[in-house]
């Protein structure tokens, strides 16, 4: 981490050169088993079944989401606190920003 030369707090500004593919090279670190999430999207969509409907474009690409293990459970509660080493590990990738996407339990 001695190679970070900035850490920025999402704002508007980031998150719209982001939705617009304006940005740098970006990857994302999710909790374990989150990395498709953004792929596979929710199921609140008026064509559900259609397989020729058109997707939106996907924002960061798979080989650039990483897992990271950690776990909160519904309370807020830590079960698995965030792995330090395996952030680490991932930002050795050859990005030049990072989004955190930890996602919580749900009951």
């Amino acid at each position: 981490m001695s190679e970070l030369t900035y850490f920025g707090h999402g704002t508007t500004v980031a998150t719209n050169a982001l939705i617009q593919l304006r940005g740098s090279r970006t990857g994302l670190l999710t909790s374990d088993g989150f990395r498709d999430l953004l792929e596979i999207g929710r199921q609140r969509r008026s064509h559900l079944y259609d397989m020729l409907v058109d997707k939106p474009i996907i924002l960061v690409p798979r080989d650039l989401r990483l897992e990271v293990p950690e776990r909160r459970l519904a309370d807020a509660s830590v079960e698995t606190s965030l792995d330090l080493a395996a952030v680490r590990q991932a930002a050795r990738r050859r990005v030049r920003g990072c989004l955190f996407s930890l996602q919580l339990s749900r009951r």
